[in-house]
């Protein structure tokens, strides 16, 4: 979750509210520290993925093959949750992050 506002759905992990299970960035911090992690890196990536879901809905031109993408495991769905999960990024809704923790020693 990002600035807390409700999510719009279909996601890719959820077709509705009751099977999201979301938690803050902040969240994820303490409940990985309190688990005994130290973080060594933590790089929000929302602006990078918006990027790559627009890149994926982008039109391409005629008569070129479709790229691969989670419609292989997803099925026909992708499009509409790509569109979504963009728009949650966009209204800061959700934001990606990437980290990298270790167990000290």
């Amino acid at each position: 979750l990002g600035n807390g506002e409700p999510l719009h759905y279909p996601v890719f992990w959820a077709e509705e509210p009751s099977i999201s299970h979301l938690k803050t960035p902040d969240e994820i911090r303490r409940t990985v520290k309190a688990a005994g992690f130290e973080e060594l890196k933590w790089e929000d990536v929302t602006p990078r993925s918006a990027n790559f879901f627009k890149r994926m809905l982008a039109p391409r031109p005629e008569g070129s093959p479709a790229p691969l993408n989670f419609s292989i495991y997803i099925g026909s769905s992708v499009p509409e949750k790509a569109r979504t999960l963009l728009r949650n990024m966009e209204e800061g809704r959700v934001v990606v992050v990437q980290a990298v923790y270790r167990v000290p020693v």
